[in-house]
């Protein structure tokens, strides 16, 4: 019995987005920035041979001045991805910085330092986009966003609703491309192209939200030289579709 590749997974929804006239947007959001390093040089040449720009989730507590020369230098906008990228959840609670566990007051504080921090270091580069670390951020908290100047949301999985309260847009990510549960590595192109397929598939039988883009996570820490090749090579694939459109997050988030 032959098994269909990743490769070949995505070739046949390419050809059916085609064939049914559809169209889709793929945007690309990286988390965990503090500083320049040889993986952020990476990833940022691998954005040029694409051609795509990533949304960067920066830690603001630990932001450093070297970062913003460089973000400035190649004009890559950021997010917030909470304060300092710590857990205050009880052992027996998934992680979160902004869960359900600590008092909506001191996130508020933290939220409101975190923005001020980013938009004196990052000025105009800063989206007000929220990124909560582990993909988690409690309801109260998100309802209180815009108040903040918070414009826009990003977190993983299918989003229940494009505008989740007044003032405030979420696009989401939902092709995470490491494994984080056993190797927590770079899971390979054909296992990418495989997820990218089932979700090009969802979106394109789906009867509600057609409009929400597909959006690809990376942990550029995580990744190797070799993991960025593979996923380069995943992009150009999909960037020679006239049905998909590799879209800056600017689109969303400026």
């Amino acid at each position: 019995m032959n098994l269909e590749t990743g490769f070949q997974r995505l070739e046949k929804e390419i050809n059916r987005l085609d064939s049914e006239n559809k169209y889709m947007e793929i945007w690309w959001r990286d988390d965990d920035l503090e500083a320049p390093s040889h993986s952020l040089e990476n990833m940022i040449s691998v954005s040029d041979n694409i051609n795509l720009t990533p949304l960067l989730a920066v830690v603001p507590a630990r932001a450093s001045r070297q970062l913003v020369n460089l973000l400035n230098q190649c004009n890559i906008n950021i997010a917030m991805h909470g304060l300092n990228h710590y857990n205050y959840e009880p052992l027996t609670r998934k992680k979160a910085e902004f869960g359900s566990f600590r008092p909506i007051e001191a996130q508020w504080k933290d939220l409101e330092k975190g923005i001020g921090h980013l938009e004196q270091l990052f000025g105009d580069l800063f989206l007000k986009c929220f990124v909560p670390p582990w993909n988690r951020i409690n309801n109260e908290l998100t309802k209180t966003l815009p108040s903040f100047g918070i414009s826009s949301l990003s977190t993983f999985s299918s989003r229940k609703a494009a505008t989740p309260v007044p003032g405030l847009l979420q696009v989401n990510t939902h092709v995470d491309v490491i494994d984080w549960k056993e190797k927590r590595r770079f899971i390979g192109a054909e296992l990418m192209a495989d997820k990218i397929a089932g979700e090009l598939q969802n979106c394109r039988t789906r009867l509600i939200d057609t409009l929400e883009p597909i959006g690809l996570l990376t942990h550029h820490l995580i990744m190797s030289i070799d993991d960025w090749k593979e996923f380069q090579e995943v992009c150009l694939v999909l960037k020679k579709s006239t049905s998909i459109n590799l879209t800056s997050p600017i689109n969303y988030f400026g």
